[in-house]
């Protein structure tokens, strides 16, 4: 299957309205981490999973290493997928985007007719947030993404 189908705007707008459901506003730099972790089947499989509660980003870079060996290749593939995720939930009027970071507008619950892919996305959506939200600048440090 092609990846670019695979992982369209689409599957991240899910991953931003999920990862948004539990944080209610996320800046520019914590949106873009969305994707690389989305878009990764081990890991959001983990992520999704009920008995998985992330202490911290650290400790699963150490117990999951091989899954984060290149993300900073994830993330800068997923940069304008992720920004035209944003603009189509703008444009449609779910979140509000003032420049600098996006909250919703109205939450968007989880239908089975959005798929498995999408279940999995809302049920790690919690962990994604705890990964995401916090110390950005120690994430993308963490996470080893050359800016």
């Amino acid at each position: 299957m092609n990846r670019n189908i695979f992982n369209n705007f689409g599957i991240l707008s899910i991953g931003i309205l999920a990862t948004l459901k539990e944080t209610r506003e996320l800046s520019l730099p914590e949106l873009l981490l969305i994707s690389p972790f989305v878009t990764h089947s081990a890991l959001l499989g983990h992520l999704a999973r009920k008995n998985t509660q992330i202490k911290s980003l650290e400790q699963l870079i150490i117990q999951k290493t091989v899954w984060f060996s290149n993300f900073n290749e994830r993330y800068y593939a997923s940069i304008p997928e992720t920004l035209n995720a944003i603009q189509l939930l703008h444009d449609i009027e779910l979140i509000l985007w003032d420049g600098r970071s996006c909250s919703m507008t109205e939450e968007v619950p989880y239908q089975t007719s959005m798929g498995t892919r999408a279940h999995k996305i809302y049920n790690a959506s919690k962990n994604l947030a705890e990964l995401i939200s916090g110390d950005v600048a120690n994430a993308y440090n963490n996470l080893r993404i050359q800016l």
